[in-house]
């Protein structure tokens, strides 16, 4: 009788270690199983990137050409994935404004690899202005913390990455449903911070973002083509 308690002990033990690994790589609640380029080195290093805090440790950013447009950062109910928050940038009239972490800047080194992300959904109000992207990822790359890399910033919209010219990236636009700007970035040599910029980009009306981060990611990661 011993033997058998001790066997359904042992193997009442062995079903819930299992089910812990197979929960915590995202088999059992919902999420999708890592990746080997997904582990646990990959910290997202913007804090609250995905809203659920408010507007904690953001920043709105609205320069001088657009301050009279009626240029606002808040967040609202619902976001992409069931959680509770998501990023609203809004404006009156076709403005250029953006978010950014107020962690700034982030230190980085030449040749580090790192993978920006953010979701992006349009209300039916959104309005691109002619010639623009609508809304990119702004990698704002300096020499020091107070002088700009003279080589320009890398820009990451629907139809991939450029630097120093975002018009390269004119073409899809947000849409109602939730889609993904995404690039593997390089950084260029001269280069030792960044800070990573949501842009709403000659556009009016309102703007979602969910689920922005920056993570290092390692040499086999391939990098995104930077358009010409």
């Amino acid at each position: 009788m011993r033997g058998r308690i001790y066997f359904i002990s042992v193997f009442s033990l062995s079903v819930l270690v299992v089910g812990f690994l197979l929960w915590r790589n995202g088999y059992l609640n919902g999420s999708k199983p890592k990746s080997a380029h997904e582990g646990p080195a990959l910290k997202n290093l913007l804090a609250n990137g995905d809203f659920e805090r408010s507007i904690a440790k953001w920043k709105l950013f609205v320069p001088a050409e657009s301050q009279a447009a009626g240029c606002s950062f808040i967040t609202v109910p619902e976001d992409r994935q069931g959680g509770q928050l998501r990023a609203q940038l809004a404006s009156e009239a076709p403005a250029r404004f953006g978010i950014f972490p107020d962690r700034l800047p982030i230190p980085v080194r030449y040749g580090d690899r790192y993978r920006l992300t953010a979701w992006v959904s349009a209300d039916a109000d959104f309005q691109v202005h002619a010639g623009t992207p609508g809304v990119v990822l702004r990698a704002t790359l300096f020499e020091n913390p107070e002088k700009d890399y003279p080589g320009g910033h890398i820009f990451v919209g629907f139809k991939g990455a450029a630097i120093g010219n975002p018009a390269l990236l004119i073409g899809q636009l947000p849409s109602r449903e939730w889609t993904k700007i995404e690039a593997t970035i390089k950084i260029p040599r001269g280069v030792n911070y960044l800070i990573l910029f949501v842009y709403v980009w000659r556009a009016s009306g309102k703007l979602w973002v969910d689920d922005v981060s920056m993570v290092k990611v390692d040499a086999s990661v391939p990098l995104t083509p930077l358009l010409q």
